[in-house]
């Protein structure tokens, strides 16, 4: 009963619970990957709702002196109750300003071990950002000071 008869038996515990903790990690990252891929309808039809908005708020700006409506009803022909604006004066007051927002959590973002809900957000640059709905939280407030320091007023929290 040497070596060839041992087998597996040989190996030390410490390699079992290794391997059997990649398996677990592995399994788990495998199941989120899944879940996120599932989730990724809903979150591609909320930026194409947020891409078109921020279009159309655009094309306004261009059609106003740079100026954007108090009110996104007044940009968009269609329905919007899928998004929140964040009403700025002009477009090119600061780049950095939240424009336009899912009114909801609508992506599934992975942040091993866990899955988070996510939004998207556009901003005065045009730029698109999906984040956690903790960073969410932070960025409103970022942008609600941001807001202060320009002389506006913050949107309340029901708006955002």
């Amino acid at each position: 009963m040497d070596g060839a008869d041992q087998g597996l038996n040989a190996w030390p515990i410490a390699v079992w619970v290794v391997a059997v903790a990649a398996a677990a990690f592995a399994a788990r990252f495998t199941l989120l990957s899944w879940w996120c891929w599932q989730a990724r309808a809903e979150g591609l039809a909320a930026e194409r709702r947020l891409t078109e908005a921020a279009t159309r708020l655009r094309e306004y700006a261009s059609a106003n002196l740079q100026r954007l409506p108090e009110r996104l009803e007044e940009a968009l022909s269609g329905s919007c109750t899928h998004l929140a604006y964040r009403p700025v004066p002009r477009l090119t007051l600061d780049e950095r300003l939240i424009l336009v927002h899912d009114a909801r959590p609508t992506h599934k973002l992975m942040e091993f071990p866990n899955l988070r809900d996510g939004r998207a957000v556009v901003l005065c640059s045009g730029r698109l950002l999906v984040v956690t709905e903790e960073a969410f939280e932070k960025l409103v407030q970022a942008d609600d000071a941001l807001r202060q320091q320009h002389g506006l007023e913050a949107v309340t929290s029901g708006d955002a």
